[in-house]
């Protein structure tokens, strides 16, 4: 506890908590962080655990939203979210990532989740070798994506849709160049991109057995 609050203090510049709260939700990467939550969670909730991970994840792993396989709580991904799509810090970002899922095997959440058969018991877990994905959208889209958003579950925007579509094809692009770039890389890895690879491209069909309707 006392890391995170350090934590929080170096990021937050020492602004008060209170003020700080505010900030962070006016700034571009937590709007981000909350509508991709939302798009990613109305497509993949029959299948997948979407959530968004603790603070100290977010402060010290850099990681934003845990996607988790529900029949086996196996971590699919991880994603980071960014609003930048160019310059230094968003070259810095794909170099990080690429090297991350080659050659430091995939990030490591400290405070994961399990949830039980029945899903009455939720269990803190750590989550190592977990392949690790950016997912970057520039501003003009999320100020669209903000407006056209549905909140309802039962709802979808054509904006969610679209951005549904993207998140697969931008995913799916890093995998396959992790894959080239690090041939010889370590076997675990190797295989949940793999396995990534495989449950990217069954996803509308599994959406599609379990709702009994196409989700796009």
């Amino acid at each position: 506890m006392l890391e995170i609050k350090a934590l929080q203090r170096k990021f937050n510049q020492n602004v008060p908590a209170s003020e700080a709260h505010e900030k962070r939700l006016e700034s571009k990467g937590e709007q981000l962080e909350i509508l991709a939550a939302i798009a990613l969670f109305k497509k993949l909730r029959n299948r997948f655990i979407v959530a968004r991970t603790s603070l100290y994840d977010d402060y010290k792993n850099k990681v934003d939203m845990l996607i988790i396989e529900r029949a086996t709580n196996t971590p699919l991904c991880t994603i980071d979210e960014v609003s930048a799509i160019g310059g230094p810090k968003f070259e810095q970002k794909k170099a990080f990532t690429l090297e991350q899922n080659g050659r430091r095997h995939g990030a490591t959440v400290k405070y994961g989740l399990s949830v039980s058969e029945d899903g009455t018991q939720i269990d803190k877990t750590e989550m190592l070798h977990i392949p690790s994905f950016y997912l970057p959208l520039p501003p003009d889209r999320l100020a669209a994506g903000m407006k056209e958003v549905e909140l309802s579950l039962e709802k979808e925007s054509e904006f969610e849709n679209n951005f549904f579509e993207y998140f697969k094809t931008t995913i799916a692009a890093q995998t396959a160049g992790a894959l080239f770039a690090y041939p010889n890389m370590d076997n675990t890895m190797k295989k949940r991109l793999i396995a990534l690879q495989d449950a990217i491209a069954n996803m509308d069909n599994t959406m599609e057995a379990t709702t009994g309707k196409t989700a796009l």
